[in-house]
C-alpha cells in the first residue's frame, strides 16, 4: 500500500532536514531519527504499511528519493552527493542562480555557501565574484516575474522596469567587472562564473528594454495638463460672445466634466490655439486664464504644475508625497547609464 502523497512530500522535506545536518546515514540510524524527531510522520507510514515493514519501505522511500540526484547508496549507507544542478547544501534544484565553491560543487546562496563550510577559489576575482553574485541574485527575483508571464502595462510597470534596467546596467558598466568582460571569463573558473552572470544579465536586460518600449506604447504621451479657464462672469452671460459659444460647441469633448469653464488638453499647441483663438476679441482678453496641472500617476490627484511637482526619469511628473516615496524605493537620483 502506498502512503497519501501529502505523506510522502513531508517525508521529502525531513529528507533534506536530516541529510542537511546529517551528510550520511544508514536506513535503520535514518528510521530511528524520524521516529525520534518527526514522531507523527513516523506514525503516519507505520499505519499505511504496518509496524513489520516500517525498515524496507523507508528504504523504498529513500530509493525513490536518490532519483532526484542528491542521494546515492554505497556500501549499505545513504551518502548525499548532489549532482550538477542541486545545491550541495540544502539539496534545491538550481536553475542559473548559483555559486561555486573551489571542488566545483554549486550552492543556491551564500548561506548554504557558508553553512557547508565551502571552500573559496584561491582567485583574485575571489570577492568582486561573491559582490556580482549578490548583484545578480538580486536582480533575478526583481524582474524574473516581468520575463516569465503577462503584466500590467501602466505606469508603475514602466517606471519598474525602467529602474531594473537602469541597475542592471549598472553592474554590467561596474568598472570592477571590466576585466571579465575584456577577458570573456578566460582567467579560470570564477571569472568564467563572472563572464556567465554577466552574459545572462545582459541578455535579460535587452528583453527588458523591449518590454519597456511596448509598456510606454500603451501609456500617455505626458501626464501633463495645459487648460483653459473662461471666467465665471462670461460664463453665466445670457448672450456670450460668438466666439466663445463657437468654442464650447466646438471642443465639449475637453470641457472639465467639474468645472465646466474649463478645457483641457495633454498638447501645449492646442491650448495655445485655444488662447489665441478666445482672446483675438478684446472683450476675452482678460477672462480667459491659463492652468498647468499634472494627473499625478501614483496617486491619481490633477494638482497644479505651480506646486512642488517632480520629474522622475520615466518622463512623467509626480507630486511631492508621491515623488518622495518613490525616490525612497527606488533611489531615483542614482546614476542613470
Amino acid at each position: 500500500m502506498l502512503i497519501e502523497k501529502y505523506v510522502f512530500i513531508d517525508f521529502k522535506d525531513f529528507c533534506k532536514k536530516h541529510f542537511k545536518k546529517n551528510r550520511e546515514s544508514k536506513s535503520i540510524e535514518f528510521l530511528q531519527a524520524l521516529k525520534e524527531y518527526d514522531r507523527s510522520l513516523f506514525r503516519a507510514i507505520e499505519k499505511t504499511v504496518g509496524k513489520r515493514k516500517m525498515k524496507s519501505y523507508i528504504g523504498r522511500l529513500l530509493r525513490s528519493i536518490r532519483g532526484e540526484g542528491w542521494l546515492s547508496y554505497e556500501e549499505k549507507t545513504w551518502i548525499t552527493k548532489p549532482k550538477w544542478g542541486y545545491c550541495t547544501y540544502c539539496f534545491t534544484p538550481l536553475d542559473v542562480i548559483y555559486l561555486i565553491d573551489i571542488d566545483h560543487h554549486q550552492y543556491c546562496d551564500t548561506n548554504c555557501f557558508d553553512d557547508h563550510e565551502a571552500v573559496s577559489h584561491y582567485d583574485s576575482y575571489a570577492d568582486d565574484y561573491v559582490f556580482l553574485f549578490w548583484d545578480f541574485e538580486k536582480l533575478k527575483e526583481r524582474y524574473s516575474y516581468f520575463l516569465n508571464g503577462s503584466f500590467p502595462k501602466n505606469f508603475k510597470t514602466h517606471l519598474d522596469l525602467m529602474i531594473i534596467v537602469r541597475d542592471i546596467h549598472n553592474v554590467l558598466y561596474n568598472d570592477d567587472y571590466s576585466d571579465v568582460l575584456w577577458n570573456g571569463g578566460d582567467d579560470g573558473p570564477v571569472a568564467r562564473e563572472m563572464n556567465r552572470m554577466i552574459t545572462i544579465l545582459k541578455s535579460d536586460a535587452e528583453k527588458l528594454e523591449k518590454l519597456t518600449e511596448q509598456c510606454k506604447q500603451k501609456l500617455p504621451e505626458t501626464n501633463e495638463r495645459f487648460a483653459i479657464v473662461v471666467s465665471d462672469s462670461i460664463m453665466r452671460r445670457r448672450k456670450r460672445p460668438e466666439v466663445l459659444r463657437d468654442f464650447i460647441h466646438k471642443h465639449r469633448k475637453y470641457r472639465d466634466k467639474e468645472n465646466k469653464n474649463k478645457w483641457i488638453t495633454n498638447d501645449p499647441m492646442q491650448r495655445l490655439n485655444w488662447h489665441d483663438d478666445l482672446t483675438a476679441i478684446e472683450e476675452l482678453e482678460s477672462e480667459v486664464s491659463i492652468v498647468n496641472e499634472i494627473n499625478c500617476p501614483d496617486c491619481n490627484q490633477m494638482i497644479s504644475s505651480d506646486e512642488n511637482t517632480y520629474r522622475v526619469p520615466d518622463g512623467y511628473y509626480y507630486c511631492e508625497d508621491c515623488y518622495q516615496e518613490l525616490d525612497f524605493y527606488y533611489k531615483l537620483k542614482e546614476e542613470w547609464l
